[in-house]
């Protein structure tokens, strides 16, 4: 079995339900946030430095998930994986596809 797929397994347990999301809209985002992960999302193991990845055919899936994310202060939210704490690093990505029509 995968990292990822190990990471979802253990979330699964720990999604809190609609009802006690209903007054929190932290707990809500939290929700949404590991939901999203389980669907579409993706994490590489740690040996090889953690990338959390969603990849989604549903724009608007990702527009709501990129809302909830860029409100996070990486300065003063901490996340954390096992108890360790994760630090923040900034990385540039470029992304290419092969135009359609093209054989290579």
């Amino acid at each position: 079995m995968s990292f990822s797929q190990d990471v979802k397994n253990e979330i699964l347990g720990h999604i809190p339900s609609e009802q006690k999301c209903a007054n929190n809209p932290k707990m809500a985002e939290k929700a949404y946030l590991q939901r999203a992960f389980i669907e579409y999302g993706s994490v590489t193991s740690p040996d090889k430095s953690y990338h959390l990845e969603f990849v989604s055919s549903e724009l608007v899936e990702l527009e709501k998930l990129l809302d909830i994310i860029s409100e996070y202060d990486e300065n003063d939210d901490e996340i954390t994986v096992d108890g360790n704490v994760l630090n923040y690093e900034e990385f540039y990505y470029l992304k290419l596809y092969k135009p359609a029509g093209y054989v290579t």
